[in-house]
């Protein structure tokens, strides 16, 4: 048995890994919070130095940025399942608490990335 960081260490070290690679949605983020089972992903865009990337990084994610920022719930492997069953939703909020888009339920988001799969 694989013992886990926090959910919110492994998201962010995640998101700091894309972030070095260049990933401006990653190089957005401000803080990572996890609070019961609903983690909040807090981004600034206009705090970032490739702010004029912006609407062509999130153009990318038709059904919304949040898409991104869940991408570690979406395997079907031991870390992915562990993270679902710590953290139920996710939503992204901007830098003055505005949600954008849409909360994402993690086990939906599994069976969306993962169709082929059985619930």
């Amino acid at each position: 048995m694989v013992n886990f960081p926090a959910p919110e260490k492994i998201v962010r070290d995640w998101i700091r890994n894309r972030s070095e690679a260049g990933v401006v949605l990653a190089q957005a983020v401000t803080d990572i919070i996890a609070d019961d089972a609903h983690m909040t992903i807090h981004i600034n865009p206009e705090g970032i130095a490739r702010a004029k990337e912006w609407p062509a990084a999130i153009a990318t994610y038709p059904e919304g940025i949040a898409d991104f920022y869940a991408t570690q719930f979406g395997p079907t492997n031991d870390q992915a399942d562990y993270l679902r069953k710590h953290i139920s939703t996710l939503e992204v909020v901007d830098a003055e608490g505005n949600r954008i888009g849409n909360i994402i339920d993690t086990a939906k988001y599994r069976q969306r990335k993962n169709p082929d799969l059985h619930a």
